[in-house]
C-alpha cells in the first residue's frame, strides 16, 4: 500500500530567524527528542555527533552571555552593601557627640575598628568582599558586639552580613570558570556552523527515510518516521508563530 513520503523540509528560513534563545532551545529540544528515542542512529552518526558537538558549544556561549547579563545584579549588589556599611559608620561617628555616656562609650570603642578597617570604604567592590567580612567577624565578636548592640547596629550589622554574602556570591557565579569560557567565541560565530551541521544531519535522516522506504519499512517501524515529524511539528510550531505575529503587526 502507497503510504506519502516525508522529508524534514523548510528549516532554514525559520531558523534563520529565531533569537539567540530562541536558537538555543530549538537545538536543546531536538537534539533532547533524538536522543531520547535510544536508537544511537548508527547510520548518521558521523553528522549527528557533529551537531552534538558544535550544540554544545553555542549552549556553553550562551549560558556565558546570560552570566553577563548579571553585571547589573553584581553593580547593585555592591551599592547596596556600601550604603549599608557606610550608614553603620555614620551611626557610630555621630553617636561620639550623643549626650548618652553610654553610646558615647560603645561609640569610643567601635571608631578605633572603623579606623583599623577603613580600607573598607576605598575599595573596589570585588576587594570589599574580604574586607567586610574581616570587619564584620571583629565587630560581632564578643569584646565589641555589646557596643553594636547599645547603639542599636545589630540589625544593621546583619543586613550588612546578607548584603556582602549576596555579592560573593553572584560574583562567584559571573566569574565562575571564566578563563575557560572567555575564549569560546560568539553567538554570531557559532550559529552558522550550528545551522550547517543540522542542515547536513537532516539530508542524512531524509536519506536513510527513504532508504528505509525502499526497503519495505511501514513508517512506524522506521525510526528516522519519528524525528522528522518532531522536527517539523517543531519548525511549523514557530512559522504559525511568525504569522500570528506579523498579523498583529498590520
Amino acid at each position: 500500500m502507497f503510504t506519502r513520503m516525508k522529508k524534514i523540509v523548510g528549516c532554514q528560513v525559520v531558523i534563520n530567524r529565531l533569537k539567540n534563545d530562541e536558537h538555543c532551545d530549538f537545538y536543546d529540544n531536538v537534539t533532547g527528542f533524538v536522543r531520547a528515542q535510544g536508537t544511537g542512529l548508527p547510520e548518521v552518526a558521523s553528522v549527528w555527533m557533529t551537531l552534538c558537538e558544535l550544540f554544545e558549544k553555542e549552549y556553553a556561549i550562551h549560558r556565558r552571555n546570560g552570566k553577563r547579563r548579571k553585571i547589573k545584579l553584581l553593580k547593585e549588589a555592591g551599592q547596596k552593601r556600601s550604603v549599608t556599611c557606610m550608614m553603620i559608620k555614620l551611626v557610630i561617628n555621630s553617636a561620639i557627640n550623643s549626650d548618652e555616656p553610654t553610646e558615647r562609650e560603645a561609640a569610643g570603642k567601635l571608631v578605633g575598628i572603623l579606623n583599623k578597617h577603613n580600607s573598607v570604604y576605598a575599595a573596589t567592590d570585588s576587594e570589599a568582599s574580604p574586607l567586610v567580612h574581616k570587619m564584620i567577624r571583629e565587630l560581632k565578636s564578643p569584646r565589641y558586639f555589646g557596643s553594636i548592640v547599645t547603639l542599636g547596629l545589630d540589625d544593621a550589622l546583619d543586613k550588612l552580613e546578607e548584603k556582602n554574602e549576596e555579592f560573593k556570591s553572584i560574583y562567584t557565579e559571573y566569574f565562575l570558570n571564566n578563563e575557560d569560557n572567555k575564549n569560546l567565541g560568539s553567538m554570531k560565530s557559532i550559529r552558522p556552523l550550528v545551522d550547517n551541521a543540522f542542515r547536513s544531519f537532516t539530508i542524512s535522516v531524509n536519506a536513510m527515510y527513504f532508504a528505509g522506504k525502499l526497503d519495505g519499512k511501514y513508517d512506524a517501524e522506521n525510526p528516522y518516521t519519528f524525528i522528522i515529524d518532531f522536527i517539523n511539528g517543531y519548525i511549523n510550531q514557530y512559522k504559525r508563530i511568525y504569522t500570528e505575529t506579523n498579523k498583529n503587526k498590520k
